[in-house]
């Protein structure tokens, strides 16, 4: 039974949610409620599809062949069962994506680190009748777990994050970082914001009475105003950086289109320009016109007529140009 207060894992999102924005990141924004509801709902997914047996979201170049990932297929079948609860803004699948995978990743270390401590630490097993999608798999995660290869990178995650605080507390000396109330130097390094009901280091206490120093703050304005600044300028400058990759990209893919069709199509044929010869009534039209024997000659050369040849009368007209399958209007 679950002590009072502490939160469970989250459960499968039922009906149909429809998201209305969403940040420069691929974060889902608006509606709050069904923002929200992602973000639960992605944590379920993950939980309940992938196997806790997987040691990786993802391949890097520094893991062997021989290490646990998790497909590439998998994690599309994960982003359709999203797609089947959530309805998102035109043009915004890509990078909500993207940024859905970085959350179910997150999301997935951290079942397993829960795991870990609430039942591989205290010698328990989970009761399969409630987790039974865990039964198969947990022998294998255990075993990874307390073997060599599973202690040795959580020893290597202690020591990344250990010099992570030794950078945050050195950057503070210097005036390079700021410390404000929750977001300290821990939070630097654990990279994870402070729970707002727990105090990191003092247990299941308030923010009120673990920051007694800052209690002056929490009915100022100016930390809000403050955040909410901070939080414009990011968006700011992700919009700006998103742009220009935008651009850049459309720029290069554009290039690379103009490319590919002068490789493979021939220059077009461009006839040298018609000289109505000498001897025509009009210089719209050849007919008419007295024959000569260096007409003639110049017919028997050269069958190619100008259009313009037809004209009999006058007539509006339109220049174009071809331009790959375009045809292109100078003028009129």
């Amino acid at each position: 039974k679950r002590a009072r207060g502490q939160r469970g894992a989250a459960k499968k999102i039922e009906g149909r949610h429809i998201i209305t924005e969403v940040d420069a990141d691929g974060r889902p924004s608006a509606p709050a409620e069904a923002a929200k509801n992602f973000v639960r709902h992605s944590g379920w997914v993950v939980r309940d599809n992938v196997h806790v047996s997987k040691v990786y979201w993802r391949r890097t170049r520094a893991r062997g062949d021989n290490d646990s990932f998790v497909p590439e297929s998998e994690k599309d079948m994960l982003w359709t069962t999203m797609l089947e609860t959530f309805t998102l803004p035109a043009g915004t699948e890509n990078i909500v994506k993207q940024w859905t995978f970085k959350k179910m990743a997150e999301q997935f270390q951290s079942f397993k680190g829960d795991l870990y401590k609430k039942y591989i630490l205290k010698g328990l097993t989970p009761n399969f009748d409630v987790f039974p999608k865990l039964r198969d798999h947990w022998d294998e995660f255990v075993a990874y777990k307390t073997g060599q290869q599973g202690q040795a990178m959580m020893v290597k995650n202690k020591e990344n994050a250990a010099s992570r605080l030794t950078d945050a507390v050195e950057a503070s000396s210097q005036g390079t970082f700021r410390p404000d109330r929750e977001k300290d130097e821990l939070s630097l390094a654990l990279q994870t914001p402070e729970h707002p009901e727990r105090t990191r280091g003092k247990g299941v206490i308030p923010w009120k009475i673990g920051f007694k120093e800052d209690i002056h703050t929490y009915r100022s304005r100016m930390r809000s105003k403050r955040d909410t600044e901070a939080k414009i300028a990011d968006l700011e400058y992700r919009v700006s950086s998103y742009e220009l990759s935008m651009q850049e990209e459309v720029a290069r893919k554009v290039d690379e289109r103009m490319a590919a069709h002068w490789s493979q199509d021939p220059q077009p044929y461009i006839p040298p320009p018609m000289v109505s010869p000498s001897g025509n009534r009009s210089s719209c039209a050849s007919t008419g016109q007295v024959r000569s024997q260096s007409m003639d000659a110049m017919q028997i050369q050269d069958e190619t007529t100008c259009p313009v040849d037809e004209i009999t009368q006058r007539t509006p007209c339109e220049l174009h140009i071809p331009f790959k399958n375009l045809s292109i209007k100078v003028c009129s």
